[in-house]
């Protein structure tokens, strides 16, 4: 498997640092359905990547106004 020009099965290649540039979008409907639009998009950032809430919020925010839901952040699934 070839990522931005890597092969990432080389286990010489630090799979770690490929993960953080990448990302998945699922065929299903995989939000977690006790949690808000916003928990569920900010929930990876903060327990994988160590990012304060403020920060993943904001982020978040960002791409909700970017794919035009802003006002569904509080929504649940």
């Amino acid at each position: 498997l070839i990522f931005e020009g890597v092969d990432i099965t080389d286990k010489k290649n630090d799979l770690f640092a490929m993960r953080e540039k990448m990302g998945m979008v699922f065929q299903q409907f995989n939000l977690f359905p006790n949690m808000t639009v916003m928990e569920n998009i900010t929930l990876s950032p903060i327990k994988t990547k160590g990012e304060s809430r403020e920060v993943a919020e904001k982020r978040a925010q960002e791409l909700l106004e970017k794919v035009g839901l802003p006002d569904k952040a509080d929504a649940y699934p």
